[in-house]
């Protein structure tokens, strides 16, 4: 039995928005880590302000409590002297410098031992433990011999003797200081290059997951592409097939049926609808009385079951008038040929029922194809349906992490600017270059979409004047050399949509001055000509850079450049706008040129659909 063909848009396009989704989770996911890792950058800078801020302070504070204007000085001033009044100043000195001494012991050497486990770890805490020992001994000392300096002095014991029998070796301590002043900075190197290396690791990354965002974009675009020409492809040639057989059903004077064992029918032909007015769907379960006059029905089925029985070819009604009924009662003489087939081990019977009249053909075959074009443009609204959402999609989804990736990438310039070495930065710009070039794809790629499902509206204008108004826009936007010379030919009235030969004219006309600039005495001209019994054929042409005809095939394909990004700009999408719009107007596209020569682009106009 004919069935239609089931199309298979649905699987396609649930395909592609997995394929979509999986994208927007990939670059979400990279989002996120990458948002994580610059805010840990963010935590360890923080961490190694405060924590090597206050290590400082500390040890100035040591330096200054010990130092000159400190404790070592005011004791030999007071010994020397014998300014009682400094025994204040000395005493709160000396509790001064065992506090700042606690305090480092517990709040850094302290946090080393616990932040470093290692073997290198426990040995630096060790080496500043050691040098606080150091300290406290030589205070020690000074301690001892304050008590002794106190009582000379009471005693009026002579002062160089006093100073020469007090005095205490303190360049320990001072070299202790030093050395722990000499750890901070140290440590402050090494963790300032690993927050270097961290910082470097995430360029490195977001780098990474640029490249690959890109490449899952093209292959996705591909994917896309590719797809969609399968898709067409298969419609045409199923849109072929179903005319074609439409047409052969239609243009058939013969009604068939099949017809059971029980003298049910289970299937008819499209020409039942032309004879009878019977949907082939109606007839399916019906008895075969439902196509006989009712002076014909009574004893049918035994005539019927009798056949079966010795089931031989036969033509009915030759010699002999037999007339079946319309849906509508309306009788008609036919001709029947009569045979069995069997299937699925059923006897079935085969009618071919000829009606001599013919005169409802053309009625139901402008039925047929009133029905074919509201299938099509079913399918049409369902494929712009879909188009509409992968827009939204690629528009809404794709471009809120691409603007994530910019808006990081610029703040780890920003803030980091000074950490971060010459590749690094090189590496920042090349990110923001590249998401506003994904950006400007994305974009492309939407008004390709837009441009082949949007309506047409056909109206007649003058396309010299459309031409010259384009020429002022790119003249006012773009530097033209003076030397370069425009001719837009006069009088040329074409009927197309206003808007979309705009587009057009503007991606080839732009073409041609980004190929000439390099080119002294630029020559660019808009005509057309109009052969003898022919189409009137329009044309954009300079005397540029040219091109090799061997590589016209893919002159018109998305994202494919015959030439440099490095030397011409452009994204790959203006001249596949180009060709698809002159399609949608019944026209053809296509180039001629040469290398050093120039290049001409002909296109055709027909009636717009």
């Amino acid at each position: 039995m004919l069935r239609d063909e089931i199309p298979n848009g649905n699987k396609k396009s649930t395909l592609m928005r997995f394929l979509m989704a999986l994208v927007v989770c990939f670059i979400v996911a990279g989002g996120v880590f990458l948002v994580d890792r610059t805010k840990k950058i963010e935590r360890d800078w923080d961490q190694y302000s405060s924590h090597r801020s206050g290590e400082s302070d500390l040890i100035s504070r040591l330096y200054r409590h010990m130092g000159y204007g400190g404790f070592i000085h005011n004791f030999k001033n007071f010994v020397i002297r014998r300014d009682e009044p400094l025994l204040d100043a000395i005493e709160l000195n000396l509790s001064e410098i065992l506090v700042d001494l606690e305090e480092y012991e517990v709040k850094y050497i302290t946090a080393y031992e616990v932040e470093f486990t290692a073997l290198d770890g426990r040995h630096q805490a060790l080496e500043l433990r050691k040098h606080i020992g150091v300290i406290r001994e030589v205070i020690e000392q000074y301690i001892l011999k304050l008590a002794i300096a106190k009582k000379g002095v009471s005693e009026g014991v002579d002062a160089v003797m006093l100073d020469r029998q007090l005095k205490v070796d303190d360049s320990a301590a001072i070299a202790a200081l030093d050395a722990l002043f000499n750890h901070v900075k140290e440590h402050a190197k090494d963790e300032v290059t690993s927050i270097r290396h961290n910082t470097d690791n995430t360029i490195g990354l977001i780098v990474l997951m640029l490249v690959i965002l890109v490449s899952t974009v093209a292959l996705l675009l591909y994917i896309v592409t590719m797809v969609n020409r399968q898709y067409l492809a298969s419609k045409i040639v199923a849109e072929e097939n179903k005319d074609a057989l439409n047409y052969i059903l239609n243009s058939l004077s013969d009604s068939v049926i099949m017809v059971d064992e029980k003298a049910q029918l289970i299937w008819a032909n499209e020409a039942v609808r032309e004879m009878f007015g019977y949907e082939p769907s109606e007839l399916v379960g019906e008895n075969i009385n439902c196509l006989l006059p009712q002076e014909s029905r009574d004893g049918h089925y035994d005539l019927f079951k009798h056949y079966l029985e010795k089931p031989v070819p036969l033509e009915l009604g030759v010699g002999k008038v037999l007339r079946a009924v319309k849906k509508g009662g309306e009788t008609f003489p036919v001709e029947i040929s009569l045979n069995t087939v069997t299937l699925n081990s059923h006897l079935m019977a085969i009618a071919a029922i000829h009606d001599i009249t013919e005169r409802i053909i053309h009625e139901n075959k402008i039925e047929a194809l009133n029905q074919s074009l509201i299938r099509n443009n079913r399918e049409l609204n369902e494929i712009n349906k879909e188009l509409e959402s992968f827009s939204y999609s690629v528009s809404h989804d794709l471009r809120g992490p691409l603007r994530a990736i910019g808006g990081f990438s610029s703040l780890l310039t920003e803030k980091y600017k000074n950490l971060l070495d010459e590749d690094a930065q090189d590496y920042l710009a090349r990110i923001r270059r590249s998401s506003k070039r994904m950006g400007e794809l994305i974009d492309s790629l939407l008004n390709l979409s837009r441009y082949v499902r949007e309506g047409i509206e056909p109206v007649e204008f003058n396309l010299d004047e459309l031409a010259q108004s384009i020429f002022n826009r790119i003249n006012d936007s773009t530097d033209i050399p003076s030397d370069t010379e425009v001719e837009i030919q006069s009088e040329m009235s074409v009927i197309a949509d206003y808007q979309l030969m705009d587009v057009v004219i503007y991606n080839l006309m732009s073409n041609a001055f980004k190929f000439t600039r390099k080119v002294k005495n630029a020559r660019i001209k808009v005509g057309m000509t109009s052969p003898e019994g022919g189409q009137d054929l329009y044309f954009v042409s300079d005397n540029g850079e040219g091109f090799d005809l061997a590589y016209a095939d893919r002159l018109f394909l998305p994202f494919h450049r015959l030439h440099h990004a490095a030397e011409y700009e452009g994204s790959g999408i203006g001249l596949a706008t180009v060709q698809r719009i002159i399609r949608r107007h019944g026209g053809r596209v296509w180039a001629d040129s040469a290398p050093g020569v120039g290049t001409t682009f002909y296109f055709t106009l027909s009636n717009p659909h």
